[in-house]
């Protein structure tokens, strides 16, 4: 399904911008010129990463400094303790619109 985020004018700042579709909370992410989609909840315990700090194309949460690939959402860096991976989601640019494939 094809999500409609609104104008890219909008999502022109780099940055984290947190929504809800559905009762689920996304992260859209703008780095270097990208965007990014993932579910808005660490994989470890579950806290939201709209505070997490976005560097080479990873996102660190702000509690342990875990680090999810902001590609596939796999665990790029972990303190050895179980972690899931977190849903990515495409963005698509198309019309001066982002749209958000779920």
């Amino acid at each position: 399904t094809m999500r409609n985020l609104g104008p890219v004018s909008e999502y022109a700042d780099e940055g984290s911008y947190e929504f809800s579709l559905d009762d689920q909370s996304y992260l859209l992410i703008k780095h270097q010129g990208h965007y990014f989609c993932i579910e808005n909840k660490c994989g470890h315990f579950g806290v939201p990463l709209t505070t997490g700090r976005v560097k080479d194309n990873t996102i660190y949460c702000r509690e342990h400094g875990i680090g999810f690939s902001l590609f596939d959402g796999q665990v790029k860096k972990s303190l050895g303790e179980d972690c899931d991976a977190v849903k990515t989601f495409k963005v698509i640019e198309q019309d001066g619109r982002l749209l958000l494939e779920t």
